[in-house]
């Protein structure tokens, strides 16, 4: 700990990422087996260097919408969770629906996410 914490803020460098940490410590000639994963670790774990870091961004990509020629002509279905904590009637998750065409949302908190659910879910909701 106290290798990398030398490393990543002290005089050695100003707040390395993890892959550049392990690589100079390695340079000044130590080692051990779970090296790089220290590294990176205690790299994620350096409040300053989050809050200071570069922000990472995606290559920008040309978006394509999803077009359907009619309503409930495609819908798109997703789970949230598993929620902690539980809401006050013990639900843990979260089934959403959206309609391609409208964009209209449906939703609806369910304990659990056995297909029985998801079939209840699309017959009450959608159809």
């Amino acid at each position: 700990m106290k290798v990398m914490g030398e490393t990543h803020e002290g005089i050695c460098g100003a707040h390395q990422g993890g892959r550049n940490m392990c690589w100079l410590i390695r340079r000044y000639g130590y080692f051990w087996p779970t090296m790089m994963k220290d590294c990176i670790d205690y790299a994620k774990g350096c409040e300053a260097s989050q809050r200071h870091g570069p922000i990472q961004q995606a290559p920008l990509v040309p978006m394509n919408p999803v077009v359907k020629p009619w309503p409930f002509r495609g819908w798109a279905m997703d789970l949230i969770g598993k929620i902690y904590p539980a809401s006050s009637k013990q639900h843990c998750f979260i089934i959403v629906a959206t309609d391609y065409f409208t964009k209209w949302v449906e939703a609806k908190p369910v304990k659990t996410t056995t297909s029985q659910e998801i079939i209840t879910f699309i017959e009450e909701q959608i159809i």
